[in-house]
């Protein structure tokens, strides 16, 4: 797993709405560079939470092989899991530069907390897999503008 760790990169993500495809957050791969080693900071715009859907799109590259790819991702509000959400992306190809896209709905009005209350106090942990195998592990904070 450490040579598939090793060959592993975040190239960008982008998360936009789905219904129109307008997208809302940019962000390149200089601020992925410590992401398995470290916990980042993520800034969105407060919009994001009015969505009804939201689409993410993971540019990655590996330099090795991967036989099921797959995240799970634990999004923790004041260090207490409120949400989990598995992705399964399947086989990767060595030395790839790959395109992962998603959409995830949101929960209904009254379930969501305001991005004042949310800003700072939400991690998302994500755990990325080879079949059950964990290859790393990505925690960002989310602030919200």
């Amino acid at each position: 797993m450490d040579a598939i760790k090793a060959g592993l990169s975040i190239e960008g993500m982008t998360i936009g709405n789905a219904n129109n495809g307008k997208i809302l957050w940019n962000s390149p791969a200089k601020e992925w560079n410590n992401t398995f080693n470290e916990e980042i900071n993520i800034y969105l715009p407060k919009k994001i939470l009015s969505l009804s859907a939201v689409s993410r799109e993971i540019k990655f590259s590996s330099k090795e092989k991967i036989d099921q790819f797959r995240i799970i991702q634990n999004l923790y509000f004041n260090q207490q899991i409120i949400e989990e959400w598995s992705f399964n992306f399947g086989f990767v190809i060595p030395c790839s530069i790959n395109t992962w896209q998603c959409t995830i709905e949101a929960a209904e009005k009254k379930q969501m907390l305001s991005a004042n209350i949310l800003s700072g106090n939400l991690i998302i942990e994500s755990s990325f897999f080879d079949g059950s195998n964990l290859i790393a592990i990505s925690k960002c904070r989310v602030f919200y503008k």
